[in-house]
């Protein structure tokens, strides 16, 4: 919460302060950018439209506030320097290709393609 309320501004808040007194934080939350991390990123594909990453084991897809940070996302934003749209997900223990779309005309087509079963996913369990 010490780290959320570092990027909540008094004009911010008085934006969000609803008529009865209370603050809308969820939406306010929403104000709050992306945080970018630098670390190393495997990145597979790359076009005008669309990001493909390797997502290792043990890393977290998104972060669970908007002010952390860790996470393939954050690495994908501090590559491309902006937040790109999340086409699909995989468990944080399962490492494996991960595609972010650049566009919103490539997010609606993409995720016809997951949700119609055009797209073919593989898995291999190690034990």
């Amino acid at each position: 919460k010490k780290a959320a309320m570092a990027f909540i501004t008094p004009e911010l808040k008085a934006q969000y302060t609803l008529s009865d007194g209370t603050i809308d934080y969820r939406s306010m939350s929403k104000t709050i950018p992306l945080q970018a991390d630098h670390g190393p990123l495997q990145v597979i594909f790359e076009d005008e439209d669309i990001i493909a990453v390797s997502k290792p084991s043990g890393m977290l897809m998104n972060p669970a506030h908007r002010f952390m940070s860790g996470t393939l996302l954050n690495r994908v934003i501090g590559r491309l320097g902006f937040s790109p749209f999340v086409v699909h997900r995989i468990d944080m223990w399962t490492s494996g290709l991960v595609i972010y779309a650049k566009n919103k005309e490539c997010v609606i087509e993409l995720h016809r393609q997951f949700r119609e079963r055009i797209v073919r996913k593989e898995y291999l369990c190690l034990v």
